[in-house]
């Protein structure tokens, strides 16, 4: 194998990994919701969403800026008027 073919070997296998752990990371906050859901007044769990949306929206600002050529602002402006505009869509 090439040290060519090895890179894109090694990327389509990290792609992979990162999928499964988004995958798991869907299962675990439906685990994590169900408990908070029997704890309505415990800010804890609360913090524990913010915590991962904000590392969450570090990958994706990671991703976009770098393909966009964004700067971190442009980048985190993009993703709060996206999810603003998802928050809209649901009503």
């Amino acid at each position: 194998m090439t040290r060519k073919e090895n890179a894109r070997a090694q990327y389509l296998a990290a792609k992979d990994d990162i999928a499964a752990l988004l995958d798991l990371i869907g299962q675990e906050m439906d685990i994590h919701a169900a408990n908070a859901a029997k704890h309505p007044t415990n800010w804890g769990p609360h913090g524990d969403a913010i915590g991962i949306r904000t590392s969450l929206k570090n990958v994706l600002q990671f991703l976009i800026g770098g393909r966009n050529r964004w700067t971190e602002t442009e980048a985190h402006e993009f993703i709060e008027e996206h999810l603003a505009t998802m928050r809209e869509d649901k009503k």
